[in-house]
């Protein structure tokens, strides 16, 4: 047996551990890149929800609001994402925003509870979303209503920053797998060289 073809057969069987290691290390990344780019979108979406439901009150018989400009600035990129807002009364009537920015049906939180709830959606038919619904309680002179605020991105900054996450910890980690290859097909040279 020629010691070439035993240095490339070690070097298969050690290089091949190796290069699993590399797409289980990938995939695992692309998962977690996913998790903290929907936990950045996820902070954003309720900040803005929350700017705009501190703007809701009762005044001359009907609820009134002012939709800060602030709340839609947070979302501005270079990506040009949509963003849509929507807040409705507890009938479901649309007070101020878009139509067609509804939460799935999820089971209602209790009453009075301010428990934020996210959900991927398809805004008009057309794009993508991540949206939260946010409860806000409004004092009136007949008692407490809770209207819902819900503020929805389009995914192409998400999605950005996804593969920025992911591309930057697989080069890192492919570099890593390349020093290791480089290091055995030495090693296995040095010790086999009669």
């Amino acid at each position: 047996v020629k010691a070439g073809s035993i240095r490339l057969n070690l070097l298969a069987w050690l290089v091949a551990p190796g290069l699993l290691v590399l797409g289980i290390g990938a995939l695992l990344s692309y998962q977690q890149a996913q998790r903290l780019s929907t936990l950045v979108t996820d902070r954003q979406l309720i900040a803005s929800a929350r700017m705009i439901a501190e703007q809701i009150g009762y005044s001359e018989g009907s609820l009134r609001l002012v939709i800060p400009p602030a709340a839609l600035e947070l979302f501005a990129s270079d990506s040009h994402d949509e963003v849509a807002y929507s807040v409705t009364d507890p009938n479901g009537v649309l007070l101020a925003g878009y139509p067609g920015l509804d939460a799935p049906q999820l089971p209602s939180p209790p009453v009075g509870s301010a428990e934020s709830r996210y959900f991927d959606t398809v805004f008009r038919n057309e794009e993508a979303m991540r949206a939260v619904s946010f409860p806000q309680s409004v004092v009136t002179p007949t008692g407490t209503i809770t209207v819902d605020v819900a503020v929805g991105e389009t995914l192409k900054s998400r999605d950005a920053l996804v593969m920025a996450l992911w591309s930057r910890g697989f080069l890192e980690q492919a570099a890593l797998v390349v020093a290791g290859v480089i290091s055995i097909w030495f090693g296995i040279a040095r010790e086999l060289t009669p």
